[in-house]
């Protein structure tokens, strides 16, 4: 009866579950922004001038959102218990032991085996060591901490900005001239951008994240006031961030005007969740975030001198 039930459990695990599992496993979402990102540093590239084709765009692209699959991947292998404990993570094909862990391993290497390979053909070396710390960084250095120390949270901004910086490497194979000052303060703005919108997911999730024992603001604190400090502080320094591309002589008026009042409004929905609190402030915080980076970047990009 026993080995029935498995056989049939086997045999209803088809094709199209295990796709659903692998997309689960690449998180699509994430990797879609993450090569969005990328293309906004590789066009900034050949703003300021450098050569380009579209084979090194797409190859650039492909081996970046390859690297974003692997750390994705190995992130979910290393907290596959963890996730189990969490309500909104525990049907994830590791969590749930619907995938071997074998098998999810093996497929997070050829991930990132390919994607630097199509970095080091298709862009530069340098744009694939950049991507190989974003994995390393990511998985070996930020995932272990959040179970440790609410510092995780400022640890993980720093892969998490890395991608426009992958995709100007790959185009310029440098990030230390004049010019590319430029995309170091578009990595200082996402960096940035990531602590109010993680600090506010983190309250929404508060209690999975307690669940799984990580070590979020908002587990140590629960009444959000530590989390709050955090965003507001976080969205300040963010509105004089956002000046500095205009004032370095890296872009015009129009990107300051249009980014400037993107950050009062980022730090307008902070202060609100600081007099309200609750989940729905908090809410209203991260779709803020949402809307905030695509349209910064793209307006820096646009108006880039």
């Amino acid at each position: 009866m026993g080995l029935d039930a498995v056989a049939r459990g086997a045999s209803s695990y088809g094709l199209a579950q295990r796709w659903a599992d692998y997309k689960t496993l690449v998180k699509p979402r994430i990797t879609r922004l993450v090569v969005v990102t990328a293309a906004i540093g590789f066009f900034l590239a050949v703003r300021d001038g450098y050569a380009w084709t579209w084979l090194m765009l797409g190859g650039t692209l492909f081996g970046t959102a390859l690297s974003c699959m692997a750390a994705s991947v190995f992130n979910q292998a290393l907290e596959r218990r963890t996730d189990a404990l969490m309500p909104r993570t525990a049907d994830r094909p590791l969590a749930a032991e619907r995938l071997p862990l074998a098998e999810a391993v093996a497929l997070g290497f050829a991930f990132m085996l390919a994607g630097q390979a199509m970095l080091c053909m298709f862009g530069t070396p340098l744009a694939s060591a950049v991507a190989g710390f974003t994995i390393v960084s990511y998985v070996l250095m930020y995932t272990p901490l959040k179970r440790v120390s609410p510092t995780a949270l400022y640890v993980g901004a720093i892969p998490g900005a890395l991608p426009p910086v992958i995709g100007y490497a790959a185009v310029s194979g440098s990030l230390w001239s004049a010019e590319a000052v430029a995309i170091w303060l578009i990595f200082a703005v996402m960096a940035v951008w990531q602590v109010p919108h993680f600090l506010a997911i983190g309250f929404m999730y508060r209690r999975d994240y307690a669940a799984g024992g990580l070590a979020m603001h908002a587990v140590r604190d629960p009444s959000g006031r530590s989390s709050v400090r955090r965003a507001v502080l976080s969205c300040g320094v963010l509105l004089v961030l956002g000046t500095l591309p205009t004032l370095l002589g890296h872009a015009g008026w129009v990107a300051l005007g249009l980014v400037t009042a993107g950050g009062l409004a980022y730090l307008y929905y902070a202060l609100r969740w600081a007099q309200q609190g609750g989940r729905d402030a908090a809410r209203k915080l991260f779709f803020v975030s949402l809307i905030y980076l695509p349209v910064v970047l793209a307006v820096l990009l646009a108006d880039a001198k």
